[in-house]
């Protein structure tokens, strides 16, 4: 199984300086967050409402604290499934273009009782792109169904 992608070095670094400059100079942050999105929804179109929320969401400093925070604390030693015994959904975009598929398919791996559902054709996005066909496989899930 090939092991999940890691960020080069210094990324984390960058993002340190560049996210209080773009805070700054709003127009910047306004073209990462549209650039970001679109490599989110992949082929699916960016729906209207989605750029404002998220550049409302980014003016609270909460979210841009926890952003960073969770961009802080993420390394490949972890998050480490195994002592999940409970039963877990591995729900993940074929065509995923910000976690590939191989995050997926190494915590489904690595999962004493795990399901991977590939959602050929989903984007990272799939709570927005794909709704209904995600509770419903989630609803199946919890239910002991298929």
């Amino acid at each position: 199984m090939e092991e999940p992608p890691t960020p080069p070095p210094g990324t984390q670094a960058i993002l340190d300086l560049m996210l209080p400059w773009l805070v700054r100079v709003p127009p910047a942050g306004r073209a990462v967050q549209a650039t970001f999105s679109q490599q989110a929804f992949g082929e699916s179109p960016v729906p209207e409402w989605w750029l404002p929320q998220l550049a409302a969401n980014f003016q609270r400093p909460a979210t841009r604290a926890a952003w960073m925070g969770e961009g802080r604390s993420f390394t490949w030693d972890g998050p480490d499934p195994q002592p999940i015994q409970r039963p877990i959904l591995v729900a993940h975009g074929s065509e995923d273009l910000l976690v590939p598929l191989v995050v997926g398919e190494w915590l489904h791996e690595r999962s004493a009782a795990s399901e991977l559902w590939v959602v050929e054709g989903g984007s990272h996005m799939l709570p927005v792109t794909h709704p209904d066909s995600l509770a419903d496989r989630i609803a199946a899930f919890i239910q002991g169904r298929p």
